[in-house]
C-alpha cells in the first residue's frame, strides 16, 4: 500500500511575501462587507418574495403589495454588492507577480 509522501517545507513557503494576503487594509474589510451584504439581500428578497408554485399563487401574491415592494427593493439593491463581490473574487484570483 502506497503511503502520500509529502515533500518537506522550506522556509521560501512560509516568507513574509508568500503569506502576505491579497487582499490588505480597508480593502479587505470593503470585499467582505461586498460578499456579506450582497448574499444577505438576496437572503432577505427570497425570504419576502412570493411562492413559486404556480403563475396562478404570483398573480395572488400581488395582495401583498407592500411585502412584495420589499422583496423588490432588496433584490434591486443586491445587485451593485453581489457585482462587487464578483469582482473581489476576481481580483483574488489575478496574479500579482511580474513573469
Amino acid at each position: 500500500m502506497k503511503g502520500l509522501i509529502e515533500s518537506p517545507t522550506t522556509s521560501a513557503q512560509f516568507s513574509p511575501e508568500a503569506l502576505t494576503p491579497p487582499i490588505i487594509g480597508a480593502a479587505r474589510w470593503s470585499a467582505a462587507a461586498l460578499l456579506t451584504v450582497g448574499a444577505l439581500l438576496q437572503v432577505v428578497e427570497f425570504a419576502l418574495g412570493p411562492p413559486a408554485a404556480s403563475s396562478a399563487d404570483r398573480v395572488a401574491w400581488a395582495e401583498h403589495g407592500s411585502q412584495m415592494g420589499l422583496s423588490q427593493a432588496a433584490g434591486i439593491l443586491a445587485v451593485p454588492f453581489l457585482i462587487g463581490g464578483f469582482l473581489s473574487m476576481a481580483r483574488l484570483t489575478r496574479s500579482t507577480r511580474a513573469g
